[in-house]
């Protein structure tokens, strides 16, 4: 299953003609990262519509990847969150478009059940501004948008009542009780889960129509992930996914239970208590 290719319009983009061989000293900003970044043979373009052309038909031949997974599931989650970001894309220039969708589909393959971000537009226009203006500083400048484009999704979850600070604390992931709370609780259980549990990826949304989670975060990082059955803990997880609560966070995530009230079944009375 392939998402649906895109073409983009372009006259609105001011175009200067330009005739002759070109050279990357004509490229600036995310065209020039995009130039470099894949190869592109200026040699052949008349111009920087040329060029345009060439990014057009460059992400419609990305758009031809294979996007199964390890389960069906995987399959359709991955094709429908990438035609979002196909739609939404159109309303940036081609180069823009390549850099993106290429980050977007790299760790997708056949072997895992990884996910895309889900896309919001508000988001990524404030993060290609970020981008924009550090290629300004440098045109050489290193970056995958992807990541980047995560990290900033994830902050934003995290974000105080003020909007400027990254608060460490216990974050609530209740269970979803409909199709629009399914959407929007497995997207934040997605971005806050570590990248060696369960609940990352395409499981996240079978996870919240269930479960209710409690994820401790330190630095704006996941460590600890609690999962409950109604009122009960049945699993708690640290970073290393073994079962075994983080020694440093043991006395924390003790306290925590015992100040909400909530129960515990007996492998974690055992883990937790030793009884």
């Amino acid at each position: 299953m392939k998402i649906d290719r895109v073409m983009f319009y372009t006259p609105q983009m001011n175009i200067t003609p330009a005739f002759g061989m070109m050279k990357a000293s004509q490229f600036e900003g995310l065209d020039y990262t995009c130039m470099r970044q894949f190869k592109a043979p200026i040699e052949k373009f008349n111009g920087i519509k040329d060029f345009y052309n060439w990014a057009v038909r460059s992400f419609n031949k990305k758009c031809e990847k294979n996007l199964s997974g390890k389960t069906k599931e995987t399959e359709e989650q991955r094709v429908n969150i990438l035609r979002d970001w196909n739609e939404g894309l159109k309303n940036y220039s081609p180069a823009v478009a390549l850099i993106t969708i290429s980050s977007l589909l790299k760790n997708l393959k056949p072997s895992n059940d990884n996910l895309p971000p889900v896309f919001h537009n508000t988001f990524f226009e404030e993060l290609l501004a970020d981008v924009e203006g550090a290629v300004a500083l440098d045109k050489d400048f290193q970056f995958d948008i992807s990541k980047l484009y995560k990290q900033h999704l994830k902050s934003m979850f995290l974000l105080d009542n003020s909007g400027r600070k990254i608060k460490d604390g216990w974050i609530e992931v209740s269970a979803a009780r409909t199709n629009e709370e399914v959407s929007k609780n497995a997207e934040l259980l997605n971005a806050l889960s570590y990248k060696t549990w369960c609940t990352k990826g395409v499981k996240s949304e079978i996870y919240v129509k269930e479960f209710n989670f409690r994820i401790l975060v330190k630095n704006g990082e996941p460590q600890v992930c609690i999962r409950l059955l109604d009122n009960t803990v049945c699993e708690i997880q640290g970073r290393l996914n073994d079962s075994k609560i983080p020694d440093e966070y043991k006395e924390q995530v003790m306290n925590y239970i015992e100040n909400s009230g909530f129960d515990l079944d007996c492998d974690m009375e055992e883990e937790l208590y030793g009884f």
